[in-house]
């Protein structure tokens, strides 16, 4: 029997374009430049100083990171809590070093990786865990019943990101139209994004195989569940 989905974990293809894994309770992800990767670091471009095999996530009530590169310290990386978009990225943060495995309180974060000696790219894992939802409502209830919890900042950033929908564009706004009417920053912006993405999905509000791009993705389920937004 297939596991529960537990963790929304992306990060940026070599074109540019954002790849959403999302984890199961009974997977292991593991990072680096070996072909059998399922984060592949360092392939394209090809830097040789990123270790064959880096790290690997798992899951044990919370996601844990362990180090499995040589054991020496230069091979270290770094957890960065991003529980908000108005929260500094380095107030929260814990250095994994080779053969030790570290987890954080925050359920989202940061996997930053940087090869000594290689070309200089910091690579960037975001993770965001979520609690499976109680009991489900049954099913003639309406979704709103789920409960799902949003921020201030999330509620006005998916305000944001719904306006032009709500007012009959085919598209919802951008990261960089949202940080424009948000004053937050675009980095900000797609943190909360892919959060809101992540307790959408927790909450059953949508199947986690649903294709297609994160923004869009969370446009459509908030332009129905307006009533999460206040």
């Amino acid at each position: 029997m297939a596991g529960r989905a537990i963790a929304r974990v992306s990060w940026d293809l070599p074109n540019g374009e954002e790849h959403v894994h999302w984890m199961l309770d009974d997977e292991q992800l593991v990072f680096g430049r070996a072909a059998e990767c399922q984060i592949q670091l360092g392939r394209v471009p090809y830097d040789d100083r990123v270790p064959t095999l880096w790290g690997r996530m798992t899951w044990g009530g919370r996601l844990r990171v362990e180090n499995v590169a040589e054991r020496t310290a230069k091979w270290s990386f770094s957890l960065h809590s991003t529980a908000n978009p108005d929260t500094l990225y380095d107030e929260v943060y814990a250095v994994v070093t080779p053969g030790t495995e570290t987890s954080l309180a925050h359920s989202q974060f940061e996997v930053r990786a940087r090869a000594p000696g290689g070309l200089g790219i910091e690579y960037c894992i975001r993770v965001n865990a979520f609690r499976r939802p109680g009991p489900l409502p049954v099913t003639n209830e309406p979704p709103s019943v789920i409960e799902v919890a949003l921020s201030d900042a999330e509620k006005a950033i998916g305000s944001a990101l719904i306006a032009p929908l709500a007012n009959g564009a085919g598209v919802g706004a951008t990261y960089e139209a949202i940080a424009k009417e948000t004053h937050y920053s675009k980095d900000g912006v797609r943190d909360a994004v892919e959060r809101i993405d992540a307790k959408l999905a927790g909450a059953g509000l949508y199947r986690t195989s649903i294709a297609g791009r994160t923004p869009d993705r969370v446009a459509r389920a908030l332009l129905d569940q307006r009533s999460l937004l206040g």
